[in-house]
């Protein structure tokens, strides 16, 4: 039994789970699948990449592979991304000393999600050295029924309701609406850096495309500074998760801790020296805020010519220099 094999086991609920894995203790099982991952990764990763490399292929669009090396470099980077922030997830159900099989069992969701994941990169980049090399058998479907997304989402409304609410999802559905989610974030927060109200005569705002002020930032780079966060790692994140969501497919599990680690520098407030102005907004610098709103409008007016449009300002969510 391989390592995956047995950690999954001791997660299943089930009573017919064999002596052996009755008696393998929650953290001899999680230590032998991170023992394993380490030795993948030694085996396959010389040296780190950067987080645009990384996002560039841990998020990219096309599934389809022009070389044998482009494959094997998306499958090394996937597991770069994945081994430590599983290892995020191992510490977390470890933090209670003697609690750890409650607490790997309160997690079986998203420690059975990274086993199946990670078979659909250990096993390729493996097989390349040893073709009788298997991680796990089995596997799980990535589709997501659109049924299923009415149901979470008339759950959410009736849970909205109660004062003690217990919604639970089922787990592909939480995961495709955690990056609705943050694709909503994100898209939010771009246009509230441009601090741009726009209305019209009735009060009614304009028709923007989703990305209209996404794609401003992209073609005004001068006027901004990202200060945790590089705005081409956070551009990657917004496009995979514009897919998603049109898509509605299943992520790998560390695309979604992924993505969660990188744009958490976008919204976290940022630290600042003793007796310096802090902000909850200090995330994002703007320069030339004025300049910012005549080109954003000039280029508003020369897209959307039909009726007549007011230009109200508002403090962006950003530290304007």
């Amino acid at each position: 039994m391989t390592p995956a094999q047995a950690l999954l086991s001791k997660v299943d609920r089930v009573d017919t789970q064999p002596a052996s894995i009755k008696r393998l203790s929650a953290e001899k099982a999680l230590s032998d699948f991170e023992d394993h991952l380490d030795w993948l990764l030694v085996r396959h990763v010389k040296k780190p990449h950067n987080d645009l490399y990384r996002a560039q292929m841990c998020f990219r669009r096309l599934t389809t592979f022009r070389t044998t090396a482009e494959f094997t470099n998306f499958l090394r980077t996937n597991l770069e991304v994945a081994v430590p922030h599983f290892k995020q997830l191992a510490n977390e159900i470890r933090r209670v000393k003697g609690k750890t099989h409650a607490n790997l069992m309160a997690n079986s969701r998203g420690v059975t999600d990274y086993i199946f994941d990670l078979k659909g990169i250990c096993e390729p980049l493996e097989q390349k050295k040893n073709p009788s090399y298997e991680f796990l058998t089995g596997g799980k479907s990535y589709h997501t029924h659109s049924f299923r997304l009415f149901l979470a989402s008339r759950g959410l409304a009736y849970g909205s309701k109660l004062f003690d609410s217990k919604i639970n999802l089922e787990s592909r559905v939480a995961q495709v609406l955690s990056v609705f989610a943050l694709r909503q974030a994100m898209e939010l927060k771009f246009r509230r850096l441009v601090g741009v109200e726009i209305r019209n005569q009735k009060n009614a705002t304009p028709r923007l495309r989703h990305d209209f002020h996404y794609e401003f930032i992209v073609n005004h780079p001068h006027f901004y500074k990202f200060v945790a966060v590089k705005f081409d790692v956070l551009k990657i994140i917004y496009e995979w998760a514009n897919e998603v969501v049109h898509q509605a497919y299943v992520p790998d599990i560390w695309q979604l801790d992924y993505a969660h680690s990188i744009c958490d520098g976008l919204f976290r407030p940022q630290e600042v020296k003793p007796g310096k102005a802090w902000s909850i907004y200090n995330a994002v610098e703007i320069r030339q805020l004025d300049q910012l709103r005549q080109e954003f409008a000039a280029e508003f007016y020369a897209e959307y010519r039909h009726g007549f449009w007011g230009m109200y300002w508002e403090d962006p969510e950003a530290v304007v220099k």
